[in-house]
């Protein structure tokens, strides 16, 4: 073991990170160890028997990196190059054709100094390698070997790899500047390489690449304006450290398949994802800094019982984002303008051991299995709630931590007073929850302001939700209730509702971007609501049955009441006034009873198209009315009786033979179906069509007047 860290310590003289990282994971089962990073303070919990060596390794390894020759005592000048880039080698160099190296002793044949073992290496170094091929080529091998001090580069974005290491294990680069190449390093099959203090930009795709090729340690290395900074597929064992990652698109250090440590990196403005780890169990992440991503800072898939320690994730997409993933452990991680996320599975991938975060400066409050617990929300920053019962939140605002508050597999959970703005993804968030409540609260500015998501018997009273993408997103969330709520200025729709036996009730929704309501499935109660001057529709309904809707209102939107798929389900007391196209738009629906509703100065009062069997009993329309319409006759065959339009009968005839209708008892007439009928002496003013007649033959409208329709 400490020949292991005497090497570390001899390769690598900023390498206390590891150090301290390789002794935490020795004595992991033993002791608890803290190291005071860049001081020589080191503290050293653990049982009386372990003491002693414990000191002795750490004194030995403290000594060690005094010794260590320091970044000032390299051999690299850190000069700039004639194009004005920054780098971290000496610029003078021999110019140098391509090198392929297909066996050890190639590289005797091409005149490369050394011996091929651990202390003297073939050394590859001071080249530079302008080349649209691939610059340094090496396969098959089995000798150690050191590319150091080089430049390779392309004049123009080449579509190869700089540095290709195929079968070649045992080597080191380090020290080296690579640029416009597809690649800078790709690593094949090769174990036991290092890169060091080397420089890749303008990597199409990869500035490092490995697959199954264990044991890779990247230190003191940069990347600039990659599609991936570092990426590491199928391998064990590999470490990345002290590394800068700017500008990479997909990601700035991914990997797949892999047990890795990524210790002390900094990335920024990645496009996407900071750090990404899929199926790399066991993984250690910590001491990063990851800023601006447009997506994850870290990402963690498939990744269980892996540590993330002492990273400090700023003003990403997400902060901490993990998906199938379960029993990490998440100590002392700084998160500011981002959050956490958790998603899919079962419980268990939400039960993670959470300690001494923060987020925006608060405490992190991560509660798992608590009954019976009331906290202040105002100390914390951002909260999530996994498994717990009768679990209370009080106060407390929540900015900018890309989702404020998540509550989980949890029961009787209350939320007074709260405040979650300006998130990513939702203010509040609530998935397989039961009788919860959400109360006197507000979210604004979030992807859903209230998200509930499987989750039943729960309900939102007296809350304010606005400039969101959804006000309320309410999904597969059977029983529950929305009482006494606002919506408005949101993108798309103030209060969104899927799922059975909901409760809407006595909720104003105003200025959405699309709907005021958007309400679907079965068994609802819509009941006093107002909706007015949304963009498109007040209420949209949708593939709703066995439902009522009762006494609501809606104006100043493009349609009132837009109802699709509908059935079984009965609407009255509405009230549908000044709307630019339709109070009511009736589409694609069967059985359905309309009856004293209200029509008041829209376009078309009622608009019924390809739909059967539906009743209109007692409503009264004004200065608007009925606009049927089908593609055959059986979707124009409803009952129309007892309605009014503008003070006096609505006639809808259906199938009449032979017949003359005094058109001076109706405001507007329909004819269905019918034959040698005639309508005499209609006076139809503001009824959006005077007569209509549809599927009919040798009909006439005599003596009549139609005026101001539309």
């Amino acid at each position: 073991m400490l020949s292991h860290l005497c090497s570390i310590v001899r390769e690598y003289p900023n390498a206390i990170w590891a150090i301290s990282e390789v002794a935490s994971i020795f004595f992991v089962e033993y002791a608890t160890i803290n190291i005071v990073l860049f001081s020589s303070n080191i503290t050293v919990r653990s049982y009386d028997n372990l003491r002693p060596k414990i000191i002795i390794l750490f004194s030995f390894v403290f000594l060690l990196v005094l010794a260590s020759p320091t970044a000032d005592s390299l051999d690299s000048t850190g000069s700039d190059d004639v194009t004005g880039r920054q780098t971290v080698f000496s610029n003078a160099y021999t110019n140098h054709t391509a090198i392929t190296i297909t066996s050890d002793a190639d590289f005797i044949s091409q005149g490369f100094p050394g011996y091929g073992n651990e202390t003297h290496p073939y050394l590859i170094d001071g080249l530079l390698i302008d080349s649209s091929g691939e610059c340094i080529s090496i396969s098959s091998t089995t000798a150690h070997y050191v590319i150091r001090n080089c430049y390779l580069t392309s004049e123009t974005s080449a579509s190869s790899r700089a540095i290709s290491l195929d079968s070649a294990p045992n080597g080191t680069i380090q020290n080296t500047f690579i640029d416009m190449h597809s690649h800078g390093v790709a690593i094949y099959a090769s174990t036991n390489i290092t890169i060091y203090n080397t420089t890749i930009e303008n990597a199409d795709t990869y500035a490092i690449w490995q697959r199954q090729s264990d044991s890779l340690s990247v230190n003191n290395s940069k990347t600039l304006n990659s599609k991936y900074g570092m990426y590491s597929w199928d391998n064990s064992y590999s470490m990345f450290f002290n590394n800068s990652v700017t500008n990479s698109q997909m990601a700035g250090i991914y990997t797949q398949d892999s047990t890795c440590s990524i210790l002390n990196n900094t990335i920024d403005n990645v496009e996407s994802k900071g750090i990404v780890m899929y199926g790399s169990p066991n993984s250690n992440v910590s001491y990063n800094t990851v800023t601006d991503c447009g997506s994850s800072g870290i990402y963690l898939s498939d990744c269980a019982s892996s540590t993330l320690r002492f990273n400090l994730l700023e003003n990403n997409h997400e902060g901490l984002y993990f998906k199938n993933t379960e029993g990490c452990y998440v100590y002392n991680n700084s998160l500011s303008n981002n959050g956490v996320i958790m998603e899919e599975g079962s419980i268990n991938y939400y039960i993670h051991d959470f300690e001494n975060n923060t987020a925006n400066g608060k405490e992190l409050g991560y509660f798992e299995s608590v009954n019976g617990t009331s906290i202040d929300g105002t100390s914390y920053g951002l909260i999530f709630v996994v498994n717990c019962t009768f679990f209370e939140i009080t106060g407390g605002v929540f900015d900018n931590t890309t989702q404020g508050v998540t509550i989980l597999y949890s029961d009787n959970c209350t939320l007074t007073g709260v405040s979650s703005l300006n998130q990513i993804q939702d203010g509040f968030y609530l998935k397989n929850c039961q009788d919860c409540m959400i109360t006197d609260c507000i979210a604004a500015n979030s992807s859903n302001g209230i998200t509930l998501d499987s989750s039943s018997f729960c309900d939102i009273w007296n809350t304010t939700v606005y400039e969101n993408l959804n006000g309320m997103y309410i999904w597969a969330s059977p029983n529950c209730t929305v009482y006494n709520s606002t919506a408005y200025f949101n993108t798309e729709i103030g209060i969104y509702f899927v799922g059975e036996n909901g409760t809407i009730l006595e909720n104003t929704a105003y200025s959405n971007g699309d709907s005021g309501f958007k309400i679907s499935y079965r068994y609802h109660e819509i009941t006093g609501n107002i909706a007015y001057s949304n963009a498109e529709n007040g209420f949209r309904i949708l593939e709703l049955i066995n439902s009522t809707m009762t006494q609501n209102t809606a104006n100043g939107s493009v349609v009132g009441f837009y109802l699709d798929n509908l059935g079984n389900t009965n609407y009255s007391q509405n009230i549908a006034y000044d709307n630019s196209d339709s109070g009511f738009n009736i589409y694609n629906s069967d059985g359905s009873t309309f009856f004293n509703n209200s029509m008041i100065n829209n376009t078309h009062g009622i608009h019924i198209e390809d739909s059967t069997d539906l009743i209109l009993l007692n409503n009264t329309l004004t200065n608007n009315g009925i606009y049927a319409n089908g593609f055959e006759v059986d979707f124009m065959y409803h009952t129309v009786e007892h309605n009014s339009i503008n003070g006096k009968k609505l006639g809808y005839f259906v199938n009449l033979t032979d017949s003359v209708i005094d058109g001076s008892q109706y405001g507007q007439v329909i004819l269905v179906d019918c034959t040698n009928t005639n309508v005499t002496d209609l006076v139809a003013i503001n009824a959006t069509i005077g007569a209509d007649i549809q599927f009919s033959s040798s009909c006439a409208i005599i003596n009549s007047v139609s005026r101001y329709n539309s």
